[in-house]
């Protein structure tokens, strides 16, 4: 068989693979998304480009509920505890509870674009999201960490021991919950620059017709970015609010977009002329999201 021909069978093999993990089809013998092992080792490979931090860092593989495992951005109901950011020094945090398609989406014409690129492995998904600072828009009100989907192993663990498995003595008996301390002083990754969790900051920007909504999907992958590693890109938006790059943790399920009447595949939703130079062919996008259970 000649050199050419060996090569285009290469290329189409690997254009199929990068095709099954954007549609959300696996091979049936192994499935990365319920392989918490490997998983585990290429997400934590990508984040440390390879480095070897054991002693500093754990990723929740965890079963965290009878849903899924940490990854999958389960989202319990009470199962959000309020971190008050730190008093008397500057911090910040990202929000990407709004990212997925490449183009702009809310009601508000300044919002930037939030893109969430699926990386060809199938397990990251490279989100630009905005940065909420306790100095600016947000001042005053507390961000929010979903307890079941804390990222590092070891603090989930402290923070299950502290707060309950169900959050209950965080929420409702006032004990701080390990996470804020974690994500306050920046501990909670190493090396990253910011961490992704959930405000309300800019949920105005996001209402339609005054009130918020969201969007039910059946199964595909969507990125799981809450407690997410971020890290700067020197960019900002029309509005001067500064964008970074966070590396969120995909899965595939059934899952909830934090925005009403949107096209769950971020791919096929039609943008506007503006933005269709943007758009490319090689890239695919998922939305960020996460699974409430049914009640």
């Amino acid at each position: 068989m000649k050199l050419k021909t060996l090569l285009a069978l290469l290329l189409l093999g690997l254009g199929l693979i990068a095709s099954q993990y954007s549609s959300g089809e696996t091979n049936s013998k192994h499935d990365i998304y319920d392989d918490a092992k490997a998983y585990g080792r290429i997400y934590t490979n990508n984040i440390f480009r390879g480095k070897t931090i054991k002693n500093t860092f754990n990723f929740n593989t965890k079963k965290t509920t009878e849903y899924g495992p940490a990854y999958a951005n389960i989202a319990i109901p009470g199962g959000l505890v309020n971190c008050n950011t730190p008093i008397g020094r500057k911090f910040s945090y990202a929000l990407c509870f709004y990212s997925g398609p490449a183009y702009k989406t809310g009601v508000n014409p300044r919002n930037p674009m939030l893109p969430c690129t699926l990386q060809d492995n199938g397990v990251i998904a490279d989100c630009d999201c905005q940065l909420i600072s306790s100095n600016g828009v947000d001042q005053g009100i507390p961000y929010g960490v979903g307890i079941d989907v804390i990222s590092n192993l070891a603090i989930y663990e402290m923070n299950t021991e502290a707060c309950g498995i169900n959050g209950d003595k965080c929420n409702n008996d006032g004990v701080p919950p390990p996470v804020c301390d974690a994500i306050n002083t920046n501990l909670l990754i190493p090396g990253a620059d910011f961490i992704s969790a959930y405000s309300t900051a800019l949920q105005e920007n996001y209402y339609t017709d005054g009130v918020s909504g969201t969007t039910n999907c059946e199964t595909g992958l969507y990125a799981g970015c809450m407690t997410s590693p971020c890290y700067k890109t020197g960019r900002k938006d029309s509005n001067g609010q500064e964008i970074v790059s966070c590396k969120c943790p995909v899965y595939r399920g059934p899952f909830q977009i934090g925005q009403a009447n949107q096209n769950c595949d971020a791919n096929k939703s039609t943008p506007t002329s503006t933005h269709k130079k943007i758009l490319s062919r090689t890239k695919n996008y998922v939305w960020s999201g996460k699974y409430p259970p049914p009640q």
